[in-house]
Protein backbone atom coordinates (compact mmCIF):
# COMPACT_ATOMS: atom_id res chain seq x y z
CA UNK A 1 0.00 0.00 0.00
CA UNK A 2 1.30 3.41 -1.47
CA UNK A 3 1.70 6.49 1.44
CA UNK A 4 -1.26 7.78 -0.23
CA UNK A 5 -3.73 5.42 -0.66
CA UNK A 6 -2.53 4.99 3.83
CA UNK A 7 -3.35 8.30 4.44
CA UNK A 8 -6.52 8.57 3.33
CA UNK A 9 -7.21 5.51 4.77
CA UNK A 10 -5.89 7.00 8.08
CA UNK A 11 -8.06 10.06 7.62
CA UNK A 12 -11.30 7.67 7.23
CA UNK A 13 -10.49 6.03 10.34
CA UNK A 14 -10.13 9.24 12.49
CA UNK A 15 -13.15 10.54 10.60
CA UNK A 16 -15.28 7.78 11.84
CA UNK A 17 -13.92 7.92 15.15
CA UNK A 18 -14.13 11.63 15.95
CA UNK A 19 -18.40 10.85 14.75
CA UNK A 20 -19.91 11.02 18.31
CA UNK A 21 -22.58 8.23 19.22
CA UNK A 22 -25.96 8.50 18.01
CA UNK A 23 -28.20 9.74 20.70
CA UNK A 24 -32.17 9.07 20.77
CA UNK A 25 -34.29 9.62 23.68
CA UNK A 26 -37.98 9.31 24.36
CA UNK A 27 -40.31 11.16 26.52
CA UNK A 28 -43.88 10.34 28.11
CA UNK A 29 -45.22 13.30 29.38
CA UNK A 30 -48.28 13.49 31.92
CA UNK A 31 -50.38 15.43 32.54
CA UNK A 32 -50.56 17.28 36.10
CA UNK A 33 -52.45 14.57 38.14
CA UNK A 34 -52.48 11.53 36.15
CA UNK A 35 -54.90 9.13 36.44
CA UNK A 36 -54.36 5.09 37.04
CA UNK A 37 -55.14 4.58 33.17
CA UNK A 38 -52.91 7.20 32.24
CA UNK A 39 -49.83 5.52 34.59
CA UNK A 40 -50.45 2.63 32.79
CA UNK A 41 -50.50 3.38 29.15
CA UNK A 42 -47.10 5.18 30.64
CA UNK A 43 -46.25 1.84 31.80
CA UNK A 44 -47.00 0.41 28.47
CA UNK A 45 -44.64 3.22 26.97
CA UNK A 46 -42.14 2.14 29.11
CA UNK A 47 -42.12 -1.27 28.47
CA UNK A 48 -42.34 -0.67 24.19
CA UNK A 49 -39.13 1.82 24.69
CA UNK A 50 -37.44 -1.42 26.60
CA UNK A 51 -38.28 -3.85 23.96
CA UNK A 52 -37.37 -1.96 20.97
CA UNK A 53 -34.12 -0.52 22.25
CA UNK A 54 -32.69 -2.65 24.86
CA UNK A 55 -29.99 -3.14 22.25
CA UNK A 56 -29.63 0.52 20.95
CA UNK A 57 -26.36 2.05 22.88
CA UNK A 58 -26.75 5.61 24.33
CA UNK A 59 -30.55 5.85 24.37
CA UNK A 60 -32.72 7.39 26.20
CA UNK A 61 -36.29 7.40 28.22
CA UNK A 62 -37.62 10.00 30.44
CA UNK A 63 -40.76 10.40 32.28
CA UNK A 64 -41.85 13.63 32.69
CA UNK A 65 -45.24 15.37 34.50
CA UNK A 66 -46.60 18.89 33.15
CA UNK A 67 -46.78 21.49 35.48
CA UNK A 68 -49.81 23.26 36.10
CA UNK A 69 -47.61 26.51 35.42
CA UNK A 70 -44.49 26.75 32.75
CA UNK A 71 -42.14 26.88 35.27
CA UNK A 72 -43.55 23.70 37.34
CA UNK A 73 -42.75 20.53 35.49
CA UNK A 74 -41.32 17.27 37.15
CA UNK A 75 -39.20 15.04 35.70
CA UNK A 76 -39.82 11.45 37.69
CA UNK A 77 -37.72 9.18 35.78
CA UNK A 78 -35.04 8.82 33.54
CA UNK A 79 -32.83 6.03 32.31
CA UNK A 80 -29.97 6.06 29.32
CA UNK A 81 -28.48 2.48 28.18
CA UNK A 82 -24.20 2.33 28.86
CA UNK A 83 -22.57 2.84 25.77
CA UNK A 84 -21.03 -0.51 26.34
CA UNK A 85 -21.23 -3.41 28.92
CA UNK A 86 -19.11 -4.03 31.83
CA UNK A 87 -18.07 -7.36 33.32
CA UNK A 88 -17.77 -10.48 31.23
CA UNK A 89 -20.73 -11.52 30.19
CA UNK A 90 -22.56 -8.70 28.51
CA UNK A 91 -25.98 -10.25 27.62
CA UNK A 92 -26.18 -10.67 31.77
CA UNK A 93 -25.34 -6.93 32.58
CA UNK A 94 -27.38 -5.82 30.13
CA UNK A 95 -30.64 -8.06 30.83
CA UNK A 96 -29.77 -7.21 35.12
CA UNK A 97 -29.51 -3.28 33.92
CA UNK A 98 -33.10 -3.40 32.22
CA UNK A 99 -34.42 -5.55 34.62
CA UNK A 100 -33.52 -2.40 37.76
CA UNK A 101 -34.59 0.11 35.43
CA UNK A 102 -37.82 -1.58 35.27
CA UNK A 103 -37.67 -1.54 39.00
CA UNK A 104 -37.36 2.18 39.18
CA UNK A 105 -38.97 3.26 36.62
CA UNK A 106 -42.85 1.10 38.92
CA UNK A 107 -41.33 3.09 42.07
CA UNK A 108 -41.36 6.34 40.30
CA UNK A 109 -44.72 5.89 38.90
CA UNK A 110 -45.54 4.86 42.53
CA UNK A 111 -44.44 7.89 44.78
CA UNK A 112 -43.61 10.53 41.97
CA UNK A 113 -40.08 10.47 43.60
CA UNK A 114 -37.41 11.68 40.85
CA UNK A 115 -35.45 8.64 39.98
CA UNK A 116 -32.33 7.89 37.45
CA UNK A 117 -30.17 5.35 36.49
CA UNK A 118 -27.30 5.39 33.96
CA UNK A 119 -25.37 8.44 32.61
CA UNK A 120 -27.15 10.69 30.32
CA UNK A 121 -25.74 11.20 26.97
CA UNK A 122 -23.26 14.39 26.90
CA UNK A 123 -24.52 15.18 23.21
CA UNK A 124 -28.13 16.52 22.67
CA UNK A 125 -30.69 13.59 21.03
CA UNK A 126 -30.65 13.49 17.17
CA UNK A 127 -33.95 11.88 17.64
CA UNK A 128 -36.53 12.50 19.81
CA UNK A 129 -39.79 10.47 20.36
CA UNK A 130 -42.82 12.21 22.62
CA UNK A 131 -45.70 9.90 23.87
CA UNK A 132 -48.21 12.72 25.07
CA UNK A 133 -50.81 11.43 27.82
CA UNK A 134 -53.64 11.99 27.29
CA UNK A 135 -52.99 11.66 23.06
CA UNK A 136 -55.22 14.06 21.78
CA UNK A 137 -55.72 17.66 21.88
CA UNK A 138 -59.10 19.91 22.94
CA UNK A 139 -59.69 19.68 18.61
CA UNK A 140 -59.92 15.80 19.03
CA UNK A 141 -56.42 15.57 17.00
CA UNK A 142 -53.90 13.14 18.24
CA UNK A 143 -50.71 15.29 19.03
CA UNK A 144 -47.58 15.47 16.67
CA UNK A 145 -44.91 17.77 18.02
CA UNK A 146 -42.89 19.00 15.22
CA UNK A 147 -41.28 22.27 14.05
CA UNK A 148 -41.18 21.61 10.73
CA UNK A 149 -43.73 24.52 10.06
CA UNK A 150 -41.25 27.26 11.12
CA UNK A 151 -41.79 30.00 13.39
CA UNK A 152 -45.75 31.16 13.47
CA UNK A 153 -47.20 33.55 14.96
CA UNK A 154 -51.01 33.35 16.61
CA UNK A 155 -53.16 36.02 18.30
CA UNK A 156 -56.27 35.88 19.60
CA UNK A 157 -58.88 38.98 20.15
CA UNK A 158 -61.68 38.26 22.45
CA UNK A 159 -65.00 39.88 22.43
CA UNK A 160 -66.41 39.25 25.80
CA UNK A 161 -69.04 41.98 25.49
CA UNK A 162 -73.04 41.25 26.46
CA UNK A 163 -74.01 40.81 22.84
CA UNK A 164 -72.22 37.80 22.26
CA UNK A 165 -72.72 36.68 25.89
CA UNK A 166 -69.17 35.17 25.99
CA UNK A 167 -69.77 32.57 23.55
CA UNK A 168 -67.88 33.20 21.03
CA UNK A 169 -64.77 33.45 23.81
CA UNK A 170 -64.37 31.02 25.89
CA UNK A 171 -61.91 28.79 27.54
CA UNK A 172 -62.16 26.39 25.01
CA UNK A 173 -62.50 28.41 21.82
CA UNK A 174 -59.46 29.47 22.88
CA UNK A 175 -57.43 26.15 23.87
CA UNK A 176 -58.88 24.88 20.25
CA UNK A 177 -56.56 27.78 18.80
CA UNK A 178 -53.60 27.73 20.94
CA UNK A 179 -53.69 24.03 20.33
CA UNK A 180 -53.82 24.28 16.47
CA UNK A 181 -51.19 26.88 17.16
CA UNK A 182 -48.99 24.50 18.78
CA UNK A 183 -49.99 21.55 16.01
CA UNK A 184 -48.67 24.00 13.43
CA UNK A 185 -45.48 25.78 14.27
CA UNK A 186 -45.85 26.51 17.83
CA UNK A 187 -42.79 24.12 19.15
CA UNK A 188 -40.79 26.03 16.72
CA UNK A 189 -37.82 28.30 18.61
CA UNK A 190 -39.05 32.10 18.49
CA UNK A 191 -42.70 31.37 17.53
CA UNK A 192 -45.50 33.44 19.46
CA UNK A 193 -49.01 33.29 20.54
CA UNK A 194 -51.36 35.82 22.57
CA UNK A 195 -54.66 36.65 23.70
CA UNK A 196 -55.81 40.42 23.73
CA UNK A 197 -59.47 40.94 25.19
CA UNK A 198 -61.17 43.53 23.37
CA UNK A 199 -62.19 46.61 25.39
CA UNK A 200 -64.13 50.20 25.27
CA UNK A 201 -61.78 51.55 23.26
CA UNK A 202 -57.92 50.82 21.60
CA UNK A 203 -56.37 51.62 24.86
CA UNK A 204 -58.73 49.49 27.00
CA UNK A 205 -57.32 46.34 24.55
CA UNK A 206 -55.86 44.08 27.33
CA UNK A 207 -53.06 41.40 26.46
CA UNK A 208 -54.12 39.00 29.19
CA UNK A 209 -51.73 35.38 28.27
CA UNK A 210 -48.43 35.45 25.95
CA UNK A 211 -46.57 32.57 25.16
CA UNK A 212 -42.90 32.98 23.31
CA UNK A 213 -41.68 29.51 22.34
CA UNK A 214 -37.94 28.57 24.26
CA UNK A 215 -35.03 27.45 22.34
CA UNK A 216 -34.66 24.56 24.91
CA UNK A 217 -32.04 21.85 23.99
CA UNK A 218 -34.70 19.64 22.57
CA UNK A 219 -38.31 19.21 21.62
CA UNK A 220 -39.43 17.40 24.30
CA UNK A 221 -38.16 20.19 26.42
CA UNK A 222 -40.28 22.56 24.55
CA UNK A 223 -43.43 20.63 24.31
CA UNK A 224 -43.21 20.76 28.16
CA UNK A 225 -42.66 23.95 28.41
CA UNK A 226 -45.47 24.91 26.15
CA UNK A 227 -47.77 22.35 27.72
CA UNK A 228 -47.45 24.12 31.05
CA UNK A 229 -48.25 27.26 29.42
CA UNK A 230 -51.10 25.67 28.21
CA UNK A 231 -52.02 24.90 31.62
CA UNK A 232 -52.18 28.77 32.51
CA UNK A 233 -54.70 29.59 29.90
CA UNK A 234 -58.32 29.34 31.76
CA UNK A 235 -57.00 31.13 34.55
CA UNK A 236 -55.32 34.26 32.52
CA UNK A 237 -58.93 34.61 30.93
CA UNK A 238 -61.10 33.89 34.41
CA UNK A 239 -59.06 36.83 35.98
CA UNK A 240 -60.54 39.26 32.87
CA UNK A 241 -64.20 37.70 32.51
CA UNK A 242 -66.09 40.89 33.97
CA UNK A 243 -64.07 42.58 30.91
CA UNK A 244 -66.83 44.66 28.89
CA UNK A 245 -66.50 46.45 25.80
CA UNK A 246 -66.95 45.83 21.85
CA UNK A 247 -64.22 48.17 20.33
CA UNK A 248 -63.38 44.75 18.26
CA UNK A 249 -61.12 47.43 15.64
CA UNK A 250 -59.41 48.84 18.64
CA UNK A 251 -58.46 45.14 19.62
CA UNK A 252 -57.19 43.79 16.59
CA UNK A 253 -55.15 47.13 15.84
CA UNK A 254 -53.28 46.43 19.01
CA UNK A 255 -53.22 42.98 18.38
CA UNK A 256 -51.58 43.29 14.73
CA UNK A 257 -49.43 46.13 16.01
CA UNK A 258 -47.32 43.64 18.11
CA UNK A 259 -47.48 41.45 15.36
CA UNK A 260 -45.88 43.50 12.82
CA UNK A 261 -42.62 43.21 13.98
CA UNK A 262 -42.11 39.40 14.26
CA UNK A 263 -41.12 37.43 11.16
CA UNK A 264 -42.55 34.52 10.12
CA UNK A 265 -45.86 33.05 9.27
CA UNK A 266 -48.73 35.00 11.40
CA UNK A 267 -52.25 34.36 12.07
CA UNK A 268 -54.96 36.39 13.81
CA UNK A 269 -58.08 34.97 14.98
CA UNK A 270 -61.08 37.34 15.85
CA UNK A 271 -63.49 35.26 18.25
CA UNK A 272 -66.46 37.62 18.23
CA UNK A 273 -70.26 38.39 16.67
CA UNK A 274 -68.32 41.83 15.19
CA UNK A 275 -71.30 43.46 16.36
CA UNK A 276 -68.63 46.30 17.04
CA UNK A 277 -69.98 49.39 19.49
CA UNK A 278 -67.19 52.17 19.21
CA UNK A 279 -67.21 55.27 18.41
CA UNK A 280 -70.52 56.71 16.54
CA UNK A 281 -71.83 52.71 15.81
CA UNK A 282 -73.34 50.17 17.54
CA UNK A 283 -73.95 47.30 14.84
CA UNK A 284 -76.46 46.20 17.81
CA UNK A 285 -78.62 48.75 16.38
CA UNK A 286 -77.55 49.80 13.14
CA UNK A 287 -74.64 48.62 11.04
CA UNK A 288 -73.14 51.51 8.82
CA UNK A 289 -72.47 50.92 4.66
CA UNK A 290 -69.15 49.32 4.27
CA UNK A 291 -67.82 52.64 2.77
CA UNK A 292 -68.80 54.42 5.97
CA UNK A 293 -67.54 51.94 8.32
CA UNK A 294 -64.22 51.61 6.53
CA UNK A 295 -64.35 55.71 6.25
CA UNK A 296 -64.52 55.86 9.69
CA UNK A 297 -61.70 53.11 10.45
CA UNK A 298 -59.45 54.93 8.62
CA UNK A 299 -60.16 58.40 10.87
CA UNK A 300 -59.72 56.76 13.64
CA UNK A 301 -56.38 54.78 12.69
CA UNK A 302 -57.98 51.48 13.58
CA UNK A 303 -56.29 49.90 9.74
CA UNK A 304 -53.59 48.09 10.38
CA UNK A 305 -51.15 46.60 7.63
CA UNK A 306 -52.43 42.78 7.50
CA UNK A 307 -50.57 42.12 4.39
CA UNK A 308 -48.75 39.33 5.77
CA UNK A 309 -51.72 38.30 8.41
CA UNK A 310 -54.18 35.52 7.84
CA UNK A 311 -57.35 36.56 9.85
CA UNK A 312 -60.64 33.89 10.79
CA UNK A 313 -63.11 35.05 12.42
CA UNK A 314 -65.88 33.23 14.11
CA UNK A 315 -69.04 33.91 16.57
CA UNK A 316 -71.38 35.18 14.18
CA UNK A 317 -75.02 34.67 15.57
CA UNK A 318 -78.49 35.41 15.42
CA UNK A 319 -79.64 36.40 18.73
CA UNK A 320 -80.94 39.18 19.70
CA UNK A 321 -79.47 41.55 22.36
CA UNK A 322 -81.61 42.47 25.66
CA UNK A 323 -83.04 46.13 24.39
CA UNK A 324 -81.79 45.80 20.39
CA UNK A 325 -83.95 45.50 17.37
CA UNK A 326 -84.40 41.92 16.29
CA UNK A 327 -80.92 40.70 14.66
CA UNK A 328 -82.38 39.17 11.46
CA UNK A 329 -80.56 37.65 8.42
CA UNK A 330 -80.41 41.04 6.64
CA UNK A 331 -78.58 42.46 10.03
CA UNK A 332 -76.28 39.05 9.41
CA UNK A 333 -75.31 40.59 5.62
CA UNK A 334 -74.43 43.99 7.04
CA UNK A 335 -72.25 43.00 9.53
CA UNK A 336 -70.59 40.42 7.19
CA UNK A 337 -70.44 42.89 4.27
CA UNK A 338 -68.99 45.75 7.01
CA UNK A 339 -66.29 43.60 8.45
CA UNK A 340 -65.08 41.73 4.70
CA UNK A 341 -64.67 45.60 3.41
CA UNK A 342 -62.28 46.66 6.97
CA UNK A 343 -60.95 43.60 6.67
CA UNK A 344 -59.83 44.15 2.45
CA UNK A 345 -59.30 47.57 3.95
CA UNK A 346 -56.22 46.25 5.77
CA UNK A 347 -54.62 44.60 3.15
CA UNK A 348 -55.69 41.01 4.77
CA UNK A 349 -53.53 37.82 3.73
CA UNK A 350 -56.65 35.60 3.38
CA UNK A 351 -60.32 36.37 5.59
CA UNK A 352 -62.21 34.10 6.90
CA UNK A 353 -65.41 34.29 8.45
CA UNK A 354 -67.09 31.66 10.48
CA UNK A 355 -69.83 30.74 12.25
CA UNK A 356 -70.10 29.54 16.15
CA UNK A 357 -66.55 29.41 17.77
CA UNK A 358 -67.42 26.14 19.57
CA UNK A 359 -68.40 23.97 16.89
CA UNK A 360 -65.42 24.74 15.19
CA UNK A 361 -62.28 22.56 15.26
CA UNK A 362 -59.52 24.62 13.31
CA UNK A 363 -58.09 21.88 12.11
CA UNK A 364 -55.11 22.49 9.39
CA UNK A 365 -56.85 21.88 6.20
CA UNK A 366 -53.43 20.61 4.85
CA UNK A 367 -53.91 17.57 7.57
CA UNK A 368 -54.95 16.08 10.96
CA UNK A 369 -57.69 14.48 12.46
Amino acid sequence: MNRAALALLLSVFAACAAQPPRVEETVVLLPVVPKAPQLQRARAAFDAWAHANRRTRNTTFRLVQVGSVRSAARERFVVTIPSSWKGPNAIASRDAFMAEAREIFELAVRDAHARSLGTPAANPPVQTSIVTIPDRDSRDVRWAWTSRAGVTHAAVVCDQSASGRRSACTSASVRRVLDAWLANGGLAAGSSFRVWIVGRSIADATRVFAIDTPDRPTIADRAVYLLGARNELAGALERHATSVGSDVAGGITAAVTELSGRAGAKELYVLSDLRLSAGPFSFDRDVPSPEAFVRWLASERLLPNCRDVAIIACGLHFRTTPGTATFDARRDAEVRAAWIAAFAAMHAASVEIRGACETERFIDQKGGA
